[in-house]
C-alpha cells in the first residue's frame, strides 16, 4: 500500500474505534445517570419533607434507602448493559481483523464506498469488500462470502421502522438474509458482486420498488 492508502486506513480505523468508544461511553453513562437522577430526586424529596416532619429516625432511614436503592439500580443496570457492551466490543474488534487484512485495492474500494454512504454506515459499514469476497457484520458475528459462491441476489425495499433494504443472497450452501439501511451500500454490494462474478442473477435497480 502507498502512503495515501495507509493514511486512509489508519484514519478509518481511528474513526471506527471512536464510534466504539462513544457507544460504550453512552452505555456507562446510562448506568450512572439513571441511579444518580433517582438518588437526587429521592434525597430532595426527603429534604422537602424535612427532619422535623419525618422525625430523625424516619429521615435517616429514607436517606439510607436512597443510597441503597441507587446502588442496587446501578448494579442491576450493569448486569443488563454489560453483556450488550461486551457484544459491542467484540463487534468492533471484528472490523479490525478484516481491516488489517485488506490489500491496496481493497482499501481503494473502502475509500470509494465511504465517499458514497451516509454517516451511519461511514465508519462501521454493514459490509466490507475484500478481493472477491464480502464480509457482513452483525452484532453476533462477521460472515465472509465469496462472490463465486453466490447464485442470486434479490433486493426488496421495506418501509417498516424507516426505509431499509432486505437482501436475500442465495449461495451454494443456502440463503443468507441481511437488512441494510443505506441505498448506496446496497447498490455497491450489487455492483461489486456482479463485477467479480457476472453470472450472479439479480433484480435490477428498476425493480426494487422505489
Amino acid at each position: 500500500m502507498n502512503t495515501e492508502q495507509l493514511a486512509f486506513l489508519a484514519h478509518f480505523m481511528r474513526k471506527n474505534q471512536f464510534v466504539k468508544k462513544l457507544i460504550l461511553s453512552c452505555c456507562l453513562a446510562i448506568c450512572i445517570i439513571i441511579p444518580l437522577v433517582f438518588f437526587i430526586y429521592s434525597v430532595n424529596e426527603t429534604n422537602g419533607f424535612g427532619k422535623d416532619l419525618l422525625g430523625a429516625e424516619r429521615y435517616n432511614d429514607r436517606m439510607k434507602d436512597s443510597y441503597l436503592y441507587a446502588a442496587v439500580m446501578f448494579i442491576a443496570l450493569l448486569v443488563v448493559i454489560f453483556p450488550f457492551a461486551l457484544l459491542l466490543h467484540q463487534f468492533f474488534n471484528r472490523y479490525h481483523i478484516i481491516l488489517n487484512s485488506l490489500e491496496a485495492k481493497d482499501v481503494d474500494r473502502l475509500k470509494a464506498l465511504t465517499a458514497k454512504v451516509g454517516m451511519m454506515e461511514k465508519y462501521n459499514p454493514s459490509c466490507i469488500f475484500k478481493k472477491n469476497t464480502v464480509t457482513f457484520f452483525t452484532l453476533f458475528k462477521a460472515h465472509t462470502v465469496s462472490f463465486f459462491d453466490i447464485n442470486h441476489i434479490n433486493i426488496t425495499r421495506a418501509s417498516y421502522k424507516g426505509i431499509s433494504y432486505v437482501i436475500a443472497i442465495e449461495t451454494v450452501s443456502g440463503t443468507l438474509n441481511y437488512r441494510f439501511g443505506d441505498l448506496m451500500l446496497t447498490r455497491s454490494l450489487i455492483d461489486e458482486a456482479c463485477l467479480a462474478n457476472p453470472r450472479i442473477a439479480t433484480n435490477s435497480y428498476n425493480s426494487w420498488n422505489f
